[in-house]
């Protein structure tokens, strides 16, 4: 079925392409099929400090420190002067600035580096300095002319007279430092990492690449070095010789209109075997949600472990809430696995996790499905199954609730759940009826399986019902007469892979 996708949650985090098997993992054993002794952690893999030429235009003022502060559980104040907290300390994170122009803004707004006095840098420095300041209107115009003004030397070969190389490597040098000052093995963990920008403006597609060590290259591979990402993946291909593993994660793939996940290069041709060995091995994820979580099942909470949940993509996305999920597939699994204590025991000996691919076998191919509620989210609503294929040339996809709260059953024609009743009171944004389940489990089978055809699965969780958090907040305060509609916050793992029977 060509590039294929999973899910990753970039908060700010997941779906992409197969990984090669060449791809060395941190042990021996089959990854797939490791002893079930996994946990899962949250974090996020994309956010930007004072580093990224265009954040810092917009006002920010926050360092790689203060952002890893943040996603441990410490206050943060916005460039507005508000107060910012996480309800939770995250497992893991990374600073992933921009490559373009890294670290130049600022320096030149301390008046460092040889083209702080360049026209454009000077008005960068000042656009910057007036939104920090909160000079909201006429920042507003000064930030708009300065990236103007820039534009012309985004492009690789026009930016020499106005890049600084030696403030490129002095910030890439602290983004690494803080990443290295911040992690700490077993209790949180960081990677080193930047974003690689390919679009003709700000626009998609982006990429964040995350290290797998601490052992990085000397400057990051950026725009300015190419904006065609093959030459990114043979990059990180030359490095991975070296033994610095990386995966590259594209995000904002709906603005990009296709070349994300095209199908083809550049020139318009189709990829070839070895275009797309290359790319299942240097992307094998693409982001989900730029406002969620990422989750892995990994061996422990450090950088290798959770970097090879990633590569495997053991992995799911939430739209925030940190619900628990799986999903598992085999041709040997029981029909009641959902039942057992832990059916992850079975289901890494007796098939494989999400992330994985399936060759046909004997036997009957079962799903087996669970999720567990985020203990200060919103009860769950329904499991569902989505299934994905190609038919005549054309994609096609089908979707089946399998687990229903409350003792429901779902209905075997329409392959949906009953209405459960939760409602919205518009009043305090609370719930105005007791449903939902703490956790929801199946074992499920395709109705529609045809053993002779590719097809990929995965799990969607939907929670009930809850206010936007726009709406939320200012209750505390007056009740808004109008209110917007309510959201349902849900996640999704990545797909598990049915490559289909010949003949």
């Amino acid at each position: 079925m060509g590039t294929r996708a999973v899910a990753l949650g970039l908060a700010l985090l997941a779906a992409g392409c197969g990984t090669g098997s060449e791809v060395a993992v941190e042990t021996g054993a089959d990854p797939m099929r490791d002893p079930p002794r996994r946990q899962v952690y949250f974090g996020d893999l994309h956010a930007h400090t004072w580093y990224s030429f265009d954040a810092f235009i917009f006002g920010s003022r926050t360092t790689p420190d203060d952002a890893y502060r943040y996603a441990r559980g410490e206050p943060l104040r916005d460039p507005s002067g508000a107060e910012l907290q996480l309800d939770r300390p995250l497992d893991f994170f990374a600073v992933t600035d921009r490559a373009m122009f890294l670290g130049n803004p600022l320096g030149w707004s301390e008046g460092r580096g040889r083209t702080a006095d360049h026209p454009v840098a000077r008005a960068v420095a000042a656009a910057g300095a007036a939104v920090a300041a909160g000079a909201a209107v006429a920042a507003g115009e000064d930030r708009a002319a300065a990236l103007r003004e820039m534009a012309p030397y985004l492009l690789p070969g026009e930016h020499a007279a106005l890049l600084d190389r030696g403030l490129v490597r002095s910030a890439w040098q602290e983004i690494q430092q803080a990443a290295e000052r911040h992690d700490d093995p077993g209790r949180f963990t960081t990677f080193i990492a930047y974003e690689y920008t390919s679009g003709p403006d700000l626009g998609a597609p982006h990429r964040t690449v995350i290290f797998r060590g601490a052992e990085v290259p000397d400057l990051p591979f950026g725009r300015l070095d190419s904006a065609n990402p093959e030459r990114l993946w043979s990059w990180m291909d030359a490095l991975r010789d070296r033994g610095i593993d990386s995966v590259a994660i594209p995000h904002a793939a709906h603005g990009s209109g296709g070349p994300t996940l095209a199908l083809a290069d550049r020139a318009a041709s189709a990829l070839d075997d070895g275009q797309t060995d290359r790319r299942r091995r240097n992307e094998p994820l693409v982001a989900m949600t730029g406002a969620g979580l990422t989750g892995v099942w990994a061996d422990g909470n450090r950088r290798a472990a959770i970097f090879d949940a990633l590569r495997r993509r053991e992995t799911f996305a939430t739209s925030g809430p940190r619900m628990v999920v799986r999903l598992f597939a085999g041709f040997d699994l029981p029909e009641d696995l959902h039942l057992a204590g832990d059916p992850a025991e079975i289901g890494y000996v007796r098939g494989i996790p999400m992330g994985g691919d399936l060759a046909p076998a004997a036997g009957t191919l079962r799903f087996v499905a669970t999720a567990l509620m985020d203990p200060l989210g919103a009860p769950l609503q329904r499991l569902q199954m989505v299934k994905g294929w190609v038919e005549n040339g054309e994609p096609r996809e089908r979707v089946y609730d399998v687990a229903c709260p409350d003792g429901q059953a779902v209905d075997a024609d329409s392959h949906r759940c009953p209405d459960a009743g939760a409602r919205i009171d518009p009043s305090d944004c609370g719930a105005s009826a007791e449903s939902g389940a703490r956790q929801l489990a199946a074992t499920w089978q395709d109705p529609d399986f045809d053993p002779h055809q590719e097809a990929f699965y995965y799990l969607r969780v939907l929670e009930n019902r809850t206010c936007r958090r726009s709406t939320r907040d200012p209750l505390e305060a007056a009740p808004r007469d109008e209110l917007p509609e309510p959201v349902q916050e849900r996640a999704w793992t990545s797909p598990i892979w049915y490559h289909g029977q010949a003949g």
